[in-house]
């Protein structure tokens, strides 16, 4: 028991070319080794767990190496390696920076540098997770770092670069850190098993490859556990129920039933998985990042970007074959939404339930889009645009017939006599009313002004006097040219309608107006505005919209609904209608509401008929009035 030491310790890497997914890093050391431009000072960033403290320690130790291979890598036979490998050096130093972060210990550390080194060449100071030193800490430390002795290094690492102040960051060399690949995490793994004697199945190692997130230190910890519950044997069900994981073979069984729309399978599934303890949000992750997967498995180009083993990959290459791109993307961007959603829902099962049922389904509301689009690029023609179509094309098959006797019998096949067979084809007539043009006008359908009575100009007679075009094109355009009415059939339809409205002036009516307000009100999604506009009192004075309130609160509201003007203004193309609103106090039961629409004159002469002896005071005072009426 004494004796055993984690993985994590004891395959430690001590030479630059052990260190695993860092290249970048270690070759650009090595390559300052080899030229001489050593800095004095370094910033280690990057996730915990990657190899920032063991890349300190080897490149302490290579510094201070006697005898350095060509490499520049430590020889580890010297004394200084010796006595690094023993934890018993007096040149390297390391500062634990969460537990030392006062200024008295960056004291202590200064008097220390002042110190040249026993034997060797430089003194390093390893000073890990230093982003918890307080601002008073690194201000004393700043003069130290920026002009240190000769002899003097300092090795900073962090986990939080962000939270360093930009002074200490400009005086140091920053080396970023990456998180280390499944891949390589695996491969490490497997080198581990076969110097401990232990097999491993390799869905089992991917699967420890991605729980560690990119930290050897995590797989290296994960693995301990399991091999230690295990004898010698590290099988994919041990590590499942180890870190309780939930198995992808749950996300192949739920593809499956999408795919086949199988509600009741997708329901017992997620009953089963609930069942085993798992939370109802790691089915939502584990679902999105399988059909990921899948779709990265439909591209060659991204088929490399799938984490696990070779047989996983085949499983995911086969289901994706079965998958429809849109299939993919609507799913993942349903499945996002569910998450976006999912914290704030109160019954997390109903809402997880209601995602995996619209999955089910989803085959459904792809086609019924892709057939509107297809509908869309080929609409159906309507009966009476065949017809008109179809017109000009016999015309032209009648223009190029050669034979006068079957253009003869095409064109009246019932044996009748015509009246204009022996007219060229192109000066051909026939009625053509206005009214079917005005009918399937657009134009004339979307105005507000209904088509008046017959224009006589129009009528048939004078139509059949008119030549037929047969040219398909001027067939064409004609057809979306509207057949504009009278001038006098319009007044007299305003008259009408202004009629019809009420007792308005110039077209506007009372009766159209309030019908528009009330329109309006019960489209408001606010229940408040909805009440305001359905209270108010409305009277027409020429082209002014007279409203009567009971507060001032409810003034502000309507004059913030600007729309239900614009509506008013729109549907009699007046925008000289204005808005006049009068706050008057809401009456009591039995007394009767006053008029608030009275001008200075008529309250004047209210006033006087009430009170004649108003008009005595006025002139025993010599008073005159503000206007004269």
């Amino acid at each position: 028991m004494s004796n055993y030491v984690v993985s994590a310790r004891k395959y430690r890497p001590s030479r630059f070319e052990e260190v695993l997914g860092q290249e970048q890093i270690t070759s650009t050391l090595k390559n300052a080794l080899r030229k001489g431009q050593l800095a004095h000072a370094f910033l280690f960033s990057g996730p915990r767990g990657v190899g920032k403290t063991t890349c300190a320690r080897i490149l302490a130790k290579v510094i201070n190496c006697e005898q350095p291979n060509e490499q520049f890598e430590p020889c580890g036979t010297c004394d200084s390696c010796q006595a690094f490998a023993k934890n018993a050096s007096f040149n390297v130093f390391e500062m634990d920076g969460a537990s030392n972060n006062k200024v008295e210990h960056i004291h202590q550390l200064v008097e220390k540098v002042r110190v040249p080194p026993y034997m060797g060449k430089y003194k390093v100071f390893i000073i890990d997770e230093v982003h918890m030193l307080t601002t008073t800490a690194f201000n004393a430390f700043l003069k130290t770092l920026e002009e240190p002795p000769d002899y003097a290094i300092f090795i900073l690492a962090t986990t939080e670069k962000h939270k360093i102040l930009p002074t200490i960051l400009s005086r140091c060399q920053i080396y970023d850190f990456n998180r280390i690949g499944p891949d390589i995490i695996v491969k490490q793994l497997q080198q581990i098993c076969e110097q401990e004697g232990i097999t491993a199945e390799e869905e089992a190692l991917y699967l420890i490859g991605v729980k560690a997130d990119g930290a050897m230190r995590d797989a290296l910890s994960i693995f301990d556990r399991i091999s230690s519950a295990s004898d010698k044997k590290i099988t994919y069900k041990a590590v499942i129920q180890s870190l309780h994981i939930l198995d992808f073979e749950h996300f192949f069984r739920f593809t499956d039933a999408f795919l086949t729309e199988n509600l009741p399978a997708v329901i017992t599934l997620l009953e089963e998985i609930v069942n085993k303890g798992f939370d109802e949000h790691q089915v939502l992750i584990g679902l999105s990042e399988h059909l990921r997967n899948l779709l990265m498995a439909k591209y060659p180009d991204t088929v490399g970007f799938i984490p696990g083993s070779e047989h996983t990959k085949g499983r995911l290459l086969e289901q994706s074959g079965r998958c429809s791109t849109g299939f993919l993307l609507s799913a993942l961007d349903a499945l996002n939404q569910a998450d976006v959603h999912y914290p704030r829902a109160d019954n997390k099962r109903l809402h997880l339930e209601m995602v995996l049922a619209k999955l089910t389904y989803i085959h459904r509301r792809i086609n019924g889009a892709l057939l509107e689009t297809q509908e869309k690029k080929s609409p159906v023609i309507s009966d009476k645009r065949v017809e008109q179509e179809a017109e000009p094309t016999i015309a032209r098959q009648e223009d190029h017939d050669p034979s006068p006797k079957q253009k003869e019998e095409s064109s009246n096949p019932a044996g009748q006599t015509s009246e204009i067979e022996d007219k060229p084809p192109v000066t051909e007539e026939v009625p053509q009313p206005v009214e079917e043009k005005a009918e399937t006008s657009p134009i004339m359908e979307e105005s507000p002004v209904k088509e008046g009575p017959e224009d006589p100009g129009n009528s048939l007679d004078e139509a059949m006097k008119r030549p037929r075009v047969i040219a398909s094109k001027k067939r064409k355009l004609d057809d979306l040219i509207p057949r504009i009415p009278r001038l006098d059939n319009l007044e007299s339809q305003i008259a009408e309608e202004g009629k019809k409205n009420g007792n308005g002036i110039k077209g506007i009516g009372l009766e159209k107006v309030k019908n528009i307000w009330m329109e309006y009100a019960e489209k408001c999604p606010s229940p408040s505005i909805k009440q305001t506009l359905k209270q108010a009192v409305l009277e027409i004075k020429e082209k002014t919209v007279l409203v009567q309130l009971g507060s001032q609160l409810e003034k502000n509201i309507v004059l913030q609904e600007t729309a239900l003007m614009d509506a008013i203004r729109s549907y009699y193309d007046d925008y000289d209608i204005s808005l006049s609103i009068t706050v008057v106090r809401q009456a009591t039961k039995g007394e009767p509401v006053k008029n608030p629409f009275m001008t200075d004159k008529e309250k004047y002469e209210k006033m006087v008929a009430e009170n004649p002896d108003l008009v005595n005071l006025i002139h025993r005072f010599d008073m005159k009035l503000v206007n004269e009426y």
